[in-house]
Parts: C-alpha cells; structure tokens; sequence
C-alpha cells in the first residue's frame, strides 16, 4: 500500500508543468488530488488528460483569495504549494509576483493550518540565493535575492517557518 493511498491532497498550482507530474504521480499511487490553479500559466493542457477521472478535482481560484483557498484546503491531509509567478514576470509585474508568491502563500499556509493538513510542502527556489557565488550551491549557501521573484520566494520559506516553529503546521521547504 503506499503512503498516499486514499490521502486527499491539495496541489496548489497543479496545472503547471511540475504541478502536472506531480498530480500525475499522487493519482498513481492512489491518492485523492485537488489542483488547486488559476490557469493563467499553462490553461488546462498540462491536465487536460485527468478529465472525467473520479480522484481528482479541478478548483479554478487564485491563491490571493483567502477566502476560496480555505474552502478549497479544509479537509487535506497534505497541501503541496506550488502556485507561483515566475522569475521573467517580476522584471516587468514585482507586484503581482509579490502577491502571488507572498500572499498567496500566507493565505495556502492559513488555510493548510486551520484545514486540519497533516503537512505542507512549500516549493521554493535557488533564486533565493541570487547568482550563485559558488557551484554547486549547498543548502546553507547564502541568501542572497537579486530579483522581486527571489524575495518573495524568501519571504514564502520564512512564513513557512514561522508557521513549523509555532507548532501551526508541520512543513517541508524544498528548492527546486
């Protein structure tokens, strides 16, 4: 039996390119997946295949929206976050990338917590670190943001922090 069979999952930003496999992978191993995407990144082509399938759902809302992210949350086991704005927006919209990726995430971090999820998977990124003063990066390489995208990303590692250290939350900080 695996880990996930019979879970119900929230998958924030899963009709993105890696939100899609990551859908993909959680269905195989007999979980239940909410996506949980605005589809202003990819439209509906990453999950187009998942239609008509019983185990998952499809919640078209924006993380900004507290309020529709704690309807759509309550009840998972597990939120994986990965609703994000990406690097090449923030040069030309810093703001709509601060509050998707900030934001946004305090609202999926609320939500996961009072929901009742068991664990939360916050998916950073190396652009925390900036131009990476020396290859490869380990973890503990300096934090070092040169973009609005790098910052707001650091913000969503710390406020998934403080939610873990205030015992809100069990969380998982990965950067891909």
């Amino acid at each position: 039996m695996s880990l996930y069979q019979d879970m119900d999952v929230a998958v924030t930003g899963g009709a993105g390119f890696i939100g899609s496999h990551l859908v993909d992978r959680l269905l195989a191993m007999g979980a239940h997946v909410r996506i949980i995407d605005d589809l202003t990144s990819c439209g509906r082509d990453n999950i187009a295949h998942l239609e008509g399938q019983d185990s998952v759902t499809l919640e078209e809302a924006d993380v900004r929206d507290g309020p529709a992210m704690m309807q759509f949350i309550q009840g998972a086991d597990i939120v994986f976050h990965l609703a994000t704005r990406n690097v090449r927006l923030s040069l030309s919209h810093p703001t709509e990338v601060h509050e998707v990726n900030v934001i946004g995430t305090y609202n999926v971090l609320k939500a996961a917590s009072s929901g009742g999820a068991k664990r939360f998977l916050y998916s950073s990124s190396s652009e925390v670190h900036g131009t990476a003063a020396e290859v490869p990066l380990r973890e503990n390489s300096e934090c070092r943001p040169e973009t609005i995208y790098g910052a707001s990303k650091m913000a969503g590692e710390y406020y998934t922090q403080v939610f873990q250290r205030s015992g809100w939350l069990e969380t998982v900080i990965a950067r891909p």
